[in-house]
Formats: structure tokens, C-alpha cells, sequence
């Protein structure tokens, strides 16, 4: 599902290797894995046989997702029935599909072969399309999300999105500086579906060169060499892939296999950063 958010966002594109990180974005040294394919390279930095096979549960709902995906949208379908969203609980192998109406014929061949590999698919019924959600989300970021709307409603949109069960909007609101964030009541924001309200900060400035928490895919990042806890020297540049965890707790951000091993900063502030 695709969340409008108030301000910059970089987006990440290029191919990336599939390596874990622990804390800070660092890839597999090229070196230490040769010519191999992304299935032997993403197995070799992955920790344990249960993440691996996690990872290749994700992948397999993932296509069928996916498929689902791509027929309804080149199926044009209506707002009178129609995909709504899509869970994937790769722990379970499981994907919950959420729909409006009656299952299309694509979709039910999708599913049947589906779990006839051994794959759980539960359908839920949802009372909006995607379609509806997607064109209420731009109505609202049009009429809350601008420079104007503070001063008009007291309160300006900062995110909208569908939620991925069919169910109607998230809506992010944040109010002026001099409005506490306390018990004071939600804004009524109208809406043609179920608007679930919640307040948000404002997110700040950043773009590629300076990011700030949580980062962005696509956030340039230097690697330098590191005396006593100093950064000393630049070494390499590289760009930040999408966020990963591990075991549950262990956190990082991908990178591309070329990147190699170090000590990650972020540099637009003049001073390196380490992440």
C-alpha cells in the first residue's frame, strides 16, 4: 500500500544484495563470496537455518501476492468488487487476502495453486477496494496537505494511506507548534470511508545527503577509517538499501554487496555521523 507523506522521501531503486546487517549498514565482503548465486550469498550471511527458511517462505507469498497484484491491475476492476490489500505472515506461511466482493477468477487460481504447494491463504471480506482507498487518500491529500491547511483547520495531514486490510484510512495529523499534543480532541477529517486519526510529528527536512531517523532507502552514507572511536578518513561512498531485521531484535539497513565491510556515516551535517 502506498502512504502520501508531507515531505521529502527518496526513493531506492538498483539492485541489491540480499545481506543482513546487525547494527550499522554493513554488506558482505565481495571477496569472501565469489561468483555465487543470490540464494548461496543471502544463505551465507544470514545466522540460522530458521531465518533462511523465513526468508524463503517471505519470497514464496511474496509472488503469489504479487501475481494477485499485477492481474488486478491490469484487469481494471471496479469499485464494486476487487483486491483490498494483502497481509504476509511469513511465519505462519500464510498470506490473508483482503477483498471486496466476489473473488475473481484470476484471484481463485491464484489461491488454489497456492495451497496446493502447502501455502495458507485466508480471505477476508473488506467493505473498500483498494481503488476507493487509493482515490480517497489523494482527495484527502489534496485538501489537508498543504501550506494553508494549518491555518484553516488547525491541524495539517502529514500522512495518509490505506490500511492494509480494506478497512478505510490511516491519517497522520500533526497541529501548529503552539497547540499542545495532550488530551485535546482528534480533528474530524471528512471522508467518504472509515478514517482512523492519529497524531503524528511533523517529519522533519531531509534529503539524500542529510537523513534523519527513521532513514530513508536510498540515504548516501560514507564509509571512513576509524581511529579510537574517529572517524579519520573517507574511503568509499555508497547508498543505503531498505531496512532488515533479524531474529527479532537485530536491526540494520541492506546495502549492495559491492558497498564492502566498514564503518558507516552519515556526512551531510559537515561532521560524520556514525549509524
Amino acid at each position: 500500500m502506498t502512504t502520501v507523506v508531507r515531505g521529502p522521501a527518496v526513493l531506492a531503486t538498483g539492485i541489491l544484495a540480499l545481506t543482513l546487517l546487525a547494527t550499522s549498514p554493513v554488506s558482505a565482503d565481495p571477496g569472501d563470496l565469489p561468483s555465487k548465486s543470490l540464494t548461496t550469498r543471502a544463505n551465507a550471511a544470514l545466522s540460522t537455518p530458521a531465518e533462511i527458511a523465513l526468508m524463503k517462505n517471505q519470497a514464496a507469498i511474496d509472488q503469489v501476492a504479487n501475481r494477485i497484484k499485477a492481474d488486478e491491475k491490469q484487469s481494471k476492476a471496479s469499485t464494486f468488487a476487487g483486491l483490498s490489500g494483502v497481509v504476509v505472515d511469513a511465519k505462519a506461511n500464510t498470506l490473508h487476502l483482503y477483498w471486496h466482493g466476489p473473488l475473481s477468477a484470476s484471484a481463485s487460481r491464484e489461491v488454489a495453486a497456492a495451497r496446493n504447494t502447502g501455502m495458507a491463504v485466508t480471505i477476508h471480506p473488506a467493505p473498500f477496494t483498494l481503488s476507493q482507498l487509493k482515490a480517497e487518500r489523494d482527495h484527502i491529500a489534496d485538501v489537508y496537505m498543504s501550506d494553508k491547511a494549518l491555518s484553516m483547520y488547525g491541524f495539517e495531514v502529514v500522512s495518509v494511506g490505506p490500511k492494509p486490510d480494506g478497512s478505510g484510512l490511516e491519517v497522520g495529523v500533526s497541529t501548529s507548534s503552539s497547540t499542545t499534543l495532550g488530551p485535546q480532541p482528534l480533528p474530524q477529517i471528512s471522508s467518504t470511508v472509515a478514517v482512523q486519526v492519529t497524531r503524528m510529528a511533523k517529519p522533519q527536512a531531509a534529503w539524500r545527503i542529510l537523513d534523519t531517523q527513521p532513514y530513508w532507502g536510498g540515504t548516501y552514507m560514507e564509509r571512513w577509517s576509524v581511529n579510537n572511536g574517529q572517524p579519520v578518513a573517507a574511503q568509499a561512498a555508497c547508498t543505503m538499501g531498505f531496512s532488515v531485521t533479524a531474529g527479532g531484535s537485530r536491526a540494520g539497513m541492506l546495502t549492495a554487496n559491492h558497498c564492502g565491510r566498514g564503518s558507516w556515516f552519515m556526512v551531510g551535517s559537515g561532521t560524520p555521523t556514525l549509524r
